[in-house]
């Protein structure tokens, strides 16, 4: 027990002299033992550092750094050096998949790409490249988007790029399935005429599809540049220099009917003559057809009417836009193949009797042009027997889905319609009672 208490007694502290004397006398009591033994000499004495001059043990080093910033530091040990920017090689590609990435390029794109190198100016020489030809893809101007203000030099610079575009494609002989342009045929001034007509006819357009011909303005011409050249002309000016535009016309799209009669889908502002539409008649494979109208207000006679439905044997939709002076005209329209028709944009045209037995959606307005309070006759059909008659198949009128008695019984919605559309004294819309 007292043992056991002389151990728990907090023990007095050694100073750093005292072991260095008490190391002494340790070595001279080694010494004394070696000399009683016998043995000559004395030992050389123990060479005991001080507590001072010790060094302190070799510790490993502690990192200070938390587990994230760790984490950091040991991936970072392990990121290799960055490798140089890797390019795709386009140039090992094989010649069918380099046609196949041009093929996906519009025209401002393969210009650009052409001046890359001969390689690829080359390749985009081939005429299967360019099946979509959309010249109204070019902007007036490239730097309108930084806030330069176009001037009359922008617009000539257009003409350039466009009409040098033309003059490549023309040398190419493209085989086109898309074709769209937006130019005034009739403007001898830019010359927009002849560039067509020499594309039109060094151009394969045996698989041209799809047409888009806006021949009757430039869009993108500053109206300002015509304000200023004919701000002084008469009006009989304006109406010789439409009759001249119409004349241009109608040569022009006798070219074009000649050069590409497999169109299915065609839209284009429609002047209508006896050979315009003779000019039609030869594209017997239209589809789709948007004829919106010209300039000025034009009376259709009857019989053209019937020849362009007569002569388009597979046509699916038409969408007529007519704009008839001074009254509501009515008239018939025959087709064995329409299933849309569209005369919602029409002014002063009406129906007073259809024959097309595959008709489904058909959309239609009433706006007649002039005083209409005098001009809209008692004795207009109602557009409810018309369709009856001669459209059994209708499902829809202007997005108002039919029921299946239709043509037995009128619902409020149809009436409701009817009192906004059709000309009839019963339906006859208030506005214009």
């Amino acid at each position: 027990m007292s043992v056991f208490l002389d151990f728990l007694r907090p023990r007095r502290r050694l100073q750093p002299n005292t072991l260095q004397s008490n190391n002494e006398e340790k070595a001279q009591r080694k010494n004394k033992a070696h000399k009683e033994n016998g043995l000559h000499g004395t030992l050389p004495p123990v060479c005991v550092p001080s507590v001072t001059e010790r060094r302190p043990p070799r510790t490993p080093t502690v990192c200070l750094a938390s587990g994230t910033e760790r984490k950091a530091l040991k991936g970072r040990s392990k990121t290799k050096q960055p490798k140089e920017k890797s390019y795709f090689p386009f140039q090992r590609l094989p010649l069918d998949c380099k046609l196949k990435v041009f093929m996906f390029l519009n025209m401002i794109d393969k210009g650009r790409s052409a001046q890359v190198c001969t390689e690829w100016q080359d390749l985009l020489k081939m005429p299967s490249l360019w099946v979509d030809v959309d010249f109204t893809l070019f902007p007036l101007c490239f730097n309108a988007n930084t806030g330069h203000t176009c001037n009359r030099d922008c617009y000539e610079q257009y003409q350039i790029r466009v009409k040098a575009s033309m003059k490549h494609l023309a040398a190419i002989s493209p085989v086109m399935k898309r074709f769209c342009f937006a130019f005034d045929i009739g403007d001898f001034a830019d010359g927009w005429l002849n560039s067509v007509e020499d594309l039109i006819l060094h151009s394969n357009f045996r698989d041209l599809t799809c047409v888009y011909l806006n021949w009757k303005e430039t869009p993108v011409k500053p109206f300002w540049i015509e304000q200023v050249q004919y701000k002084w002309e008469k009006y009989n000016d304006y109406v010789y220099r439409h009759r001249r535009r119409g004349r241009c016309f109608v040569n022009f799209f006798d070219l074009f009917t000649s050069q590409a009669s497999n169109i299915k889908c065609l839209a284009l502002p429609f002047y209508w003559n006896e050979r315009s539409v003779r000019n039609m008649a030869r594209l017997r494979n239209l589809e789709v057809l948007i004829l919106e109208k010209d300039y000025v207000f034009q009376i259709i006679n009857q019989s053209h009417l019937n020849e362009l439905l007569l002569n388009l044997p597979k046509l699916r939709k038409l969408v007529l836009e007519v704009w008839i002076p001074e009254r509501l005209w009515p008239y018939e329209m025959t087709s064995e193949s329409l299933q849309h028709l569209d005369i919602s944009q029409c002014r002063g045209f009406c129906l007073k009797k259809v024959n097309m037995p595959n008709l489904e959606t058909f959309r239609v307005t009433l706006f007649p042009t002039g005083d209409s309070s005098i001009l809209i006759p008692d004795t207009f059909p109602c557009l409810h027997d018309v369709l009856v008659q001669g459209a059994p198949e209708l499902k829809s009128i202007n997005g108002l889905k039919l029921p299946n008695d239709w043509k037995l019984e009128i619902s409020p919605q149809m009436e409701s319609l009817y009192r906004t559309v059709c000309p009839c004294i019963r339906h006859k819309p208030s506005q214009l009672a």
